[in-house]
């Protein structure tokens, strides 16, 4: 787990410093653009969809397999 969290930081450092070094042929006011683009999309795929995609497939994998019929038919089974 330590190995795939080094190798994330690696590469999310790398492809910054490629987007300063290439900013640096152009206008820094665009290179920091898209250096805080990219630190906007990696936040962003860290702490919201990650997590969205974890629980989305948790609470799919916890469904019945008669699916959500069966959760239905056990919610009127228990009000009657």
């Amino acid at each position: 787990m330590y190995v795939a969290w080094f190798l994330l930081f690696v590469f999310t450092t790398g492809s910054a410093a490629v987007v300063v070094f290439y900013g640096m042929e152009l206008r820094n006011i665009k290179s920091l653009q898209w250096l805080f683009s990219s630190c906007v999309s990696f936040v962003q795929d860290v702490f919201v969809t990650q997590p969205l995609k974890v629980r989305k497939t948790v609470y799919f994998k916890e469904l019945p397999k008669d699916g959500i019929f069966a959760i239905y038919k056990e919610t009127i089974a228990t009000l009657n």
